[in-house]
C-alpha cells in the first residue's frame, strides 16, 4: 500500500474507534424516494406481484479494496452509534425524484 493510502486507512479506523465511543459528532444528510406521493412513483408488475419503486442505495468505490472495506466499516460504525444514541449525530433526510436508468 502507499504511503497515502496507509494513513487514510488509519484515519478511517481511527474514526471507527472514536463513532464507536461516542467521541465523533456526526451530521448525516441522506435522500430518498420513500416519502414521495405514491401515485408518482414507478410501478412494476412481476409474476402477478405489484412493487413500488424506491430509490435507496449506498455505493463504494476504490482502487484499493482494504480501504473500501474500512469505509464500510465506518458507516456500519455510525449507523450502529445512531441505533444506541440518536442524539449523539444529526439525520437529515430529504425527499428526492426517483431516476432510473
Amino acid at each position: 500500500m502507499k504511503k497515502k493510502e496507509e494513513q487514510l486507512v488509519r484515519k478511517v479506523t481511527d474514526m471507527i474507534q472514536k463513532t464507536r465511543e461516542g467521541k465523533l459528532h456526526w451530521d448525516i444528510q441522506c435522500q430518498t424516494t420513500e416519502y414521495n406521493d405514491p401515485a408518482k412513483k414507478p410501478v412494476e408488475t412481476e409474476e402477478g406481484e405489484t412493487w413500488v419503486i424506491d430509490e435507496c442505495f449506498v455505493s463504494y468505490h476504490c482502487m484499493d479494496q482494504m480501504l473500501v472495506y474500512e469505509v464500510h466499516m465506518l458507516w456500519l460504525a455510525v449507523l450502529e452509534q445512531y441505533k444506541k444514541d440518536p442524539q449523539s449525530m444529526e439525520l437529515d433526510v430529504t425527499g428526492r425524484e426517483l431516476v432510473l436508468q
